[in-house]
């Protein structure tokens, strides 16, 4: 499973799929707001980024390349790894 972005019902969205599935109503998890619309392959990467613990990062790499897909496994797995270490 991944969260993804996509637009559904003309909003921009955050979904969970599996594989290289698209966002639909049955999918979505949330609407994005307004200045995350601009750039939804960076509202995915700070929500990876959130789970890593990197949330008070301000500063953004623009010569790295946002994803489109961030696994969701990967996102949980390393908030227990991250809480085990506590």
């Amino acid at each position: 499973m991944q969260l993804t972005y996509g637009e559904v019902d003309s909003y921009q969205v955050i979904c969970l799929v599996n594989s290289q599935e698209s966002c639909n109503s049955t999918n979505q998890l949330f609407t994005l707001s307004e200045q995350n619309r601009k750039n939804p392959a960076l509202a995915i990467k700070r929500l990876n980024e959130f789970s890593q613990g990197k949330a008070s990062e301000n500063t953004e790499n623009e010569s790295k390349k946002s994803p489109q897909f961030v696994s969701l496994e990967a996102l949980v797995n390393a908030s227990f790894t991250a809480s085990e270490g506590s």
